[in-house]
C-alpha cells in the first residue's frame, strides 16, 4: 500500500480536529492544517489551550500541534 493512502489529507485532518473540539465544547477554535501540522486560533479569554492541544494531538495524521 503506498504511504498516500495511509495518511489523511489536511482537509480531512481539519474536519476530525473541529468534530472532536466540538463535541468538547471548545466550539469557538478556529484549526488549519497544512501538511499534518495543525494551527488552532484560541477565542478570545479562552484558558484551554493545553486541552485543545492535546484532543488535536490525538488525531492519527497530526504532525504538530500550534495554538495561538
Amino acid at each position: 500500500m503506498l504511504e498516500r493512502e495511509l495518511t489523511k489529507s489536511d482537509d480531512h485532518l481539519e474536519h476530525d480536529i473541529q468534530v472532536i473540539l466540538v463535541s468538547t465544547g471548545l466550539r469557538d477554535w478556529l484549526v488549519d492544517v497544512r501538511e499534518g501540522i495543525v494551527e488552532l486560533t484560541a477565542p478570545p479569554g479562552s484558558g484551554q489551550r493545553s486541552i485543545a492541544a492535546l484532543l488535536a494531538r490525538s488525531v492519527p495524521g497530526v504532525v504538530e500541534v500550534r495554538v495561538s
